[in-house]
């Protein structure tokens, strides 16, 4: 019993240090390409530092720092408490960390001005118009995966609360239940069958729907696949498993749509294929590199150039 309670631990300690460590590497190189990382790195196996936040060698991001405030308060009140999460939330962004996603930032501001934790993330959620399916929430939920491990019901049900803090959006937050749901069972050596498992679990019919696609998602660049000349199989491969597909759905479609019709208003024609790159970038938080910037005016946009220059949005 004790070999199996060491083990357990030594899981548990691995899965937040990892989030950690896979931070602090990869932080250096968000925004950049793979062909761009194995141009610079090869490999990339170092704590390198610098990219777009300047990142010193081991530096970690927002998306550890944020899931430290739900560990800290989980310790420091022996179970989940949204508002005591809340409040180390609140303790964290008043330090002026280097980079907050905008959903999350506006959240936050709520919650500054006094909102309760159970409509910050709803007031946030408005104030963008309905736009707070980013990832967020899902970046930091960890700990109430490894707290939950053994109590299914309790795992989604805080999964959801940790969630909607910041991102009211109901697919953020069964995405957080589903990647919890996915610790809990790895856990336990569950990686069998371990999407299916999932996805039964989800509620929430789009986060349902994308989870059952992800089998599928190395067949989806076939006319990559169909240029492919003799000799460049293998780098081609290790290129497409390096990309994440980041789905058009309707709020995608609805934000562009909306993008198209507040520009043309102002007198500028934007390009269709561009208010969907823009949609996309906003609903994911992801930063958009572009060495297109005035194809991008809307200041929620995070844009970085090429080499990792900053642009602005409003030239």
């Amino acid at each position: 019993m004790e070999a199996e309670m060491d083990d357990l631990l030594d899981r548990f300690q691995g899965c937040l240090v990892g989030l950690a460590v896979g931070d602090a590497l990869g932080g250096p190189v968000e925004g950049c390409t793979v062909n761009e990382i194995a141009a610079r790195y090869g490999r990339l196996m170092e704590m390198v530092g610098e990219g777009w936040l300047a990142l010193r060698p081991g530096e970690t991001t927002d998306d550890t720092a944020m899931m430290l405030c739900i560990a800290r308060s989980i310790v420091d009140q022996g179970r989940f408490d949204p508002d005591d999460v809340a409040q180390h939330f609140l303790g964290w962004f008043r330090s002026r960390p280097k980079d907050i996603g905008n959903t999350t930032r506006r959240a936050l501001v709520e919650l500054e001005r006094g909102a309760p934790w159970k409509r910050a993330g709803l007031q946030a959620h408005r104030a963008l118009g309905g736009m707070s399916a980013g990832n967020g929430s899902i970046m930091r939920c960890a700990p109430v995966a490894l707290l939950h491990y053994c109590h299914e019901h309790l795992l989604i049900r805080d999964s959801v609360y940790s969630s909607i803090i910041t991102h009211f959006d109901q697919k953020a937050s069964w995405g957080a239940v589903a990647v919890n749901l996915a610790i809990a069972r790895l856990l336990d050596g569950g990686k069998e069958g371990l999407v299916e498992a999932v996805a039964s679990k989800i509620a929430q019919k789009d986060a349902r729907r994308a989870l059952t696609q992800v089998p599928s998602l190395k067949d989806v660049p076939i006319e990559v696949q169909a240029g492919v000349r003799r000799g460049e199989e293998d780098r081609t491969n290790a290129f497409l498993d390096g990309l994440a597909v980041c789905a058009v759905d309707r709020e995608v479609a609805n934000r562009a749509g909306a993008y198209l019709r507040e520009y043309r208003g102002r007198g500028i024609t934007l390009d269709f294929a561009d208010s969907i790159i823009a949609s996309t970038a906003v609903g994911g938080e992801l930063m958009l590199v572009t060495e297109n910037a005035a194809h991008f005016p809307m200041p929620e946009v995070r844009l970085i150039g090429p080499k990792g220059q900053a642009w602005s949005n409003l030239t």
